[in-house]
């Protein structure tokens, strides 16, 4: 940048690390604070072990209200580094990683960790400074973003995907605690395209949990809150978050659609037979759940579709509360094994669950406009 930040100057590539042990990129006090912005790629992690990357404003101009993007990603994290963490758990260590051309951060390996971060906002999380990609794509396994410690990150506003897990190398990834497509105080929007696509074969991924503090507040994202498509992506698990609510659980913040499957996915949970697994799916302008076709073995358990989380008051969904299209084998909407695998379908605009064209599927132990 310029030498008062609010103008790029520019580099090829801002801060490379190709190796070593211990690295700290920036610090937990406003005077460590980098300022990494106007450059082609702000941060390359090519290598190296035990990196940490906190309190800089990447993309972003000195006051942290203005975008000074930089050409490509905010942070690029190849294969060979190891045991990398962008963010923190205090306000200190928070990136702001926004206004950027490619994506926030670009993970190609494992076992990084993303958390506590403002990323395609502003530094005070209130207005749109979005990236023009992905806010987070992932590439890799085992990898977590945000924390269920209170260090979700903040991830809006960004042209593409909020988060994205993608390939058939992505398995093992944990989204949890994070605030995608609203404000800091996850109160109004500020738009992804789409808050989460896992695709491209991309298994076993879990998006939210069984803690309280696991819960991902997907809202106000122009098209699906979380969707998930392609042949072999398979076995993810989307449980316990709030999809299509405010933060407080009063009123909408409407996605366009809550969830969408399809398109050859197979072994998705949406859920779970236990109580604390179920989603809260509400709110939202079109379908709370829509299968499109061709995925099969689709497991629906233990959700609020339409209503507040408690199920005492309707929030209903514009569309259908589920809506399964034609190819939508083998589905399970509730079950037998425990009366907390059934769903709350009620308050949905055109109806509560509509099945076309399908084999196998089963509907049991819900409650329905009740």
């Amino acid at each position: 940048t310029s030498t008062v930040g609010d103008s790029g100057a520019g580099s090829r590539r801002g801060i490379q690390v190709f190796g070593g042990f211990g690295h700290v990129i920036g610090g937990s006090d406003p005077a460590d604070r980098n300022v990494i912005s106007g450059n082609d790629i702000a941060i390359t992690i090519a290598g190296g072990s035990s990196i940490r990357v906190s309190g800089n404003y990447i993309g972003v101009a000195a006051d942290g209200i203005g975008p000074i993007g930089n050409v490509g990603d905010g942070v690029w994290i190849h294969s060979a580094a190891n045991n990398v963490t962008v963010g923190g758990s205090t306000d200190g260590q928070r990136n702001v990683i926004s206004g950027n051309a490619g994506n926030g951060v670009l993970i190609d390996g494992s076992n990084v960790t993303v958390r506590g971060n403002y990323i395609g906002t502003n530094a005070a999380g209130t207005t749109d400074l979005g990236n023009g990609s992905v806010g987070i794509r992932i590439l890799g396994s085992n990898n977590t973003i945000g924390g269920a410690d209170g260090a979700g990150n903040l991830n809006s506003g960004n042209d593409a995907y909020g988060i994205e897990v993608f390939g058939a190398a992505s398995a093992g990834n944990s989204i949890v605690g994070n605030r995608i497509g609203t404000d800091a105080a996850g109160s109004v929007a500020i738009p992804n395209e789409v808050g989460i696509r896992i695709a491209g074969g991309a298994g076993g991924n879990v998006v939210g949990g069984t803690q309280v503090a696991q819960s991902n507040l997907i809202s106000g994202n122009l098209g699906s809150g979380v969707l998930i498509v392609g042949t072999g992506t398979d076995d993810n698990q989307i449980a316990g978050n709030l999809i299509g609510l405010n933060a407080a659980d009063t009123a909408g913040i409407p996605n366009a659609t809550g969830i969408t499957v399809g398109d050859g996915a197979a072994g998705t949970v949406i859920g779970g037979p236990v109580l604390a697994a179920g989603n809260v799916i509400s709110g939202n302008f079109g379908d709370g759940i829509f299968l499109a076709s061709l995925h099969t073995g689709t497991k629906i358990q233990g959700n609020r579709i339409g209503t507040n989380a408690m199920g005492s008051a309707a929030v209903g969904n514009g569309g259908f509360g589920i809506l399964a299209a034609s190819g939508s084998d083998s589905l399970l909407i509730g079950g037998q094994s425990t009366v907390a695998a059934g769903n709350v379908v009620s308050g949905n605009l055109s109806g509560g669950i509509r099945i076309e064209q399908s084999d196998s599927v089963m509907v049991a132990g819900n409650l329905i406009g009740t």
